[in-house]
């Protein structure tokens, strides 16, 4: 059960990272103009906070999987995996152009 909690809590610091970088990359295109707006998805694929965000998404899932096979309860594995599919999906998809 603890490895299933933990697996849990990575995953919600992952989500908050994730949607404190798509805030962060909304603001910043709201502001931007011309040719800084026009190759803003660029700036996307350079942020810093992916990579700390994708390695604890991916503990997490390895913890999941961990989980899985000490047989730990079923309901909380599948909730951990919906969060883990949740966290890749927040940190791949840019968000903050389709709000803009």
């Amino acid at each position: 059960m603890l490895i299933s909690r933990l697996s849990f809590g990575l995953s919600i610091i992952s989500i908050l990272l994730g949607l404190w970088m798509q805030f962060d990359l909304y603001i910043n295109f709201i502001e931007a103009v011309g040719k800084t707006r026009a190759l803003y998805g660029l700036k996307h694929l350079l942020l810093w906070i992916i990579l700390p965000a994708s390695i604890l998404g991916v503990i997490a899932f390895i913890l999941l999987l961990l989980s899985f096979f000490l047989k730990e309860k079923r309901k909380t594995i599948i909730i951990n995996l919906f969060v883990s599919i949740l966290v890749y999906v927040i940190l791949k998809f840019p968000f903050w152009l389709w709000l803009s």
